[in-house]
């Protein structure tokens, strides 16, 4: 950045305007993503009449624009009971009938899926239900009525206009609605990767060059168990998922690197090109014998979301792509053809703002609990994850529940927040709630609790939990066995 633009900023007054009014709804949804494609879609079944905002031409967001083509496996409990439904839930069971993910998902450490495919099926979803979409639609700032959200300015190609909206939900990834509002935030250091899809792999060739050195696969990562489960999955599955950070572990890749380099060696021994960090750890995804893989690689860590730092690591990583790309395409077997077909448009952030809310989903009930961990205000219940998850699927045996109060933030209202890295949960960078499970859970969750506030006038964090419980069992979501669903009133 030019040390004209590292200065402080002046200030320029803008006149007072009146904004025109697109449109009034019931809910408002800031962000597309899978947090806020969820939220739109469960306010709609709940009877509201919905407005979806997002600044990309498609909906999925991290998904589909960053080209995430894997969906984390966390449904399961180490039996195979799957205790992720809901909405969460349906998207899978509607890739798989698209055969754009595996009907064997559930024995899959990560559910490669088709974002192409991903993004028509949230289309559909959303058109049934009767959901408003604006793309290239960018939630500016809120409406204020002293401490209340009462909708949002949005920038469009028609120029500046506002939907107001009885409760709002906050789905920007980034909590950029709620910080604006006045909520309590907090801000952590953030790493970001963007994804690249390379067509004309020879995945055979490459499975079968690593058969030669079975012991020297990163085994144990992302729960992959070893090289003969990452072979059978490719061959009865058509699924190929290398783990991410693999790449680190992977003996003849070091090798490699150790002979011919792969961007330079700073001083701390650690390899990097230019600010990237983490170049070798290519996690690649694939569903199908297409030829196209998806590679994850190189991460670009930052204290602060402003734009200036924004801009020029992303265009940093669509540069690192073509860099990363042409080292495998020169040196890894299977991929001599291959080329670059795709690249993320935007990059895919894993940390950034949260809000400070109600209630906190913490990580010492989520992460190595030895029993169930159960909340007055539950709104799902997810895996509880072992303190070495190893390679299983769904390893642990016991369930935390997702508390409400976690996305209702301080200082504001009408306004709940719906992604999973955004919500007040522990983790820092990591964010322990941060997938893509995770934020369609709790999309569904403020969907639907701002729908039910709207229809009642009013505010949705006031909204008696109860009557949310109720909705969210109505549309499908796991609560609870059968004893906890009597305790709760809805058996």
């Amino acid at each position: 950045m030019s040390e004209s633009l590292q200065r402080a900023p002046r200030t320029v007054r803008e006149e007072a305007r009146d904004t025109a009014v697109f449109a009034e709804a019931d809910v408002l949804v800031a962000g597309g993503g899978m947090a806020g494609c969820a939220a739109a879609l469960a306010a709609a079944r709940a009877g509201a009449e919905t407005i979806l905002l997002e600044r990309n031409g498609c909906l999925g967001g991290v998904a589909t624009a960053t080209l995430m083509a894997n969906i984390g496996n966390r449904y399961m409990v180490a039996d195979g009971t799957q205790v992720v439904r809901g909405i969460a839930g349906e998207i899978v069971d509607r890739l798989v009938e698209r055969k754009a993910a595996s009907p064997n998902w559930r024995r899959h450490g990560g559910i490669c899926m088709d974002s192409e495919c991903l993004k028509i099926v949230w289309l559909e979803l959303l058109h049934e239900a009767g959901v408003t979409v604006l793309t290239h639609s960018l939630a500016a700032m809120p409406v204020m009525e002293g401490n209340a959200v009462r909708g949002c300015f949005f920038e469009s190609k028609s120029g500046r206009l506002a939907v107001l909206a009885g409760n709002t939900v906050d789905a920007t990834g980034e909590a950029d609605i709620a910080w604006r509002a006045g909520a309590e935030v907090r801000e952590h250091r953030a790493s970001s990767s963007l994804l690249f899809k390379l067509s004309g792999v020879d995945v055979d060739r490459f499975v079968d060059f690593l058969a030669q050195d079975p012991d020297g696969f990163p085994a144990g990562m992302d729960r992959v168990k070893d090289f003969d489960q990452f072979a059978r999955r490719w061959r009865e599955d058509a699924v190929l998922f290398f783990p991410h950070h693999g790449g680190k572990k992977w003996r003849w890749l070091q090798e490699l690197i150790g002979r011919v380099g792969y961007g330079e060696v700073r001083a701390d021994g650690r390899l990097w090109w230019d600010d990237v960090e983490n170049i070798e750890a290519f996690g690649m995804y694939m569903h199908g014998r297409n030829g196209a893989v998806v590679i994850n690689t190189g991460y670009l860590c930052f204290d602060h979301v402003d734009v200036g730092t924004l801009s020029r690591y992303e265009t940093l990583a669509q540069r690192f792509c073509g860099y990363a790309a042409d080292f495998m395409v020169r040196h890894i077997p299977g991929f001599e053809h291959a080329r670059i077909e795709h690249i993320g448009v935007d990059l895919g952030l894993r940390g950034g703002r949260h809000i400070i809310g109600r209630s906190r989903l913490r990580k010492a009930d989520l992460v190595g609990s030895r029993c169930n961990v159960y909340c007055d205000d539950v709104i799902a219940t997810t895996p509880g994850q072992p303190v070495d998850e190893g390679e299983m699927v769904g390893a642990g045996g016991m369930t935390c529940d997702v508390p409400f109060g976690s996305c209702v933030p301080n200082g504001v209202s009408r306004l709940l927040v719906g992604s999973g890295k955004s919500v007040d949960a522990e983790g820092g960078n990591s964010r322990i709630y941060r997938g893509m499970s995770g934020c369609m859970v709790y999309g569904q969750a403020a969907g639907a609790a701002a729908a039910l506030a709207s229809g009642r006038g009013v505010a949705a964090g006031e909204l008696p939990v109860r009557q949310l419980q109720g909705e969210l069992y109505r549309q499908g979501v796991r609560l609870g066995d059968e004893r906890r669903l009597r305790d709760l009133g809805l058996l």
